[in-house]
């Protein structure tokens, strides 16, 4: 593996990559979620009252927006750790272009995205995850831009939801039995009536 492109220099790399990109467009981002100039929300953070829409792919125009929340997510340092450890089994996810659409992934490793995107079409979660044996669904990495991160009524925040989502997903898959979740050694969630 080339130096620059250790799981260590990744970050960096990927860093200075969408600065550059960044300076270039008009569009700058500031707090890693809002557009410049943008005013702040008026404190309405639940997750109820707010439409989420879920995608595999999101236009490229979004790029900014999914560099942001992906790789300069502001709880990133939390997890860094782990991350390293995921990125060094998986491989570097890079956002992948087809067309006019984006995800994220790892190309030689067959990953799965999956974004919620808000009522405009911007992504405030991303969660990844692939398949590395018949009845297992491994999620690698999930990211959700602060103002979704909040609990909703319910107790549940928008990881929670992406969770629920890839659960949904392993039940209409013939054969997989669990889910191994982020960022945790050895945690699993069951999943019942798979394969329908």
């Amino acid at each position: 593996m080339d130096a620059r492109r250790s799981p260590r220099n990744i970050f960096k790399l990927n860093r200075a990559v969408f600065i550059s990109r960044r300076v270039q467009t008009a569009g700058v981002f500031r707090n890693g979620s809002r557009t410049a100039g943008a005013q702040p929300s008026n404190g309405v953070n639940s997750l109820e009252r707010r439409d989420i829409q879920f995608a595999c792919t999101v236009p490229v125009a979004m790029r900014n927006a999914v560099e942001c929340l992906f790789f300069f997510n502001p709880r990133q340092p939390q997890v860094i750790e782990q991350i390293r450890t995921v990125v060094e089994s998986t491989g570097v996810p890079s956002v992948i272009q087809r067309d006019r659409r984006i995800w994220i992934g790892v190309p030689s490793d067959g990953m799965q995205c999956l974004f919620a995107c808000d009522s405009d079409g911007k992504p405030v979660g991303v969660i990844l995850y692939s398949r590395p044996a018949a009845e297992l669904l491994v999620i690698c990495h999930i990211a959700v831009d602060s103002e979704y991160a909040l609990a909703c009524s319910e107790g549940s925040g928008l990881a929670a939801i992406l969770v629920n989502k890839v659960a949904e997903i392993a039940r209409s898959i013939k054969g997989v039995t669990r889910i191994q979740l982020p960022y945790r050694r050895g945690s699993f969630l069951g999943v019942s009536g798979s394969g329908r």
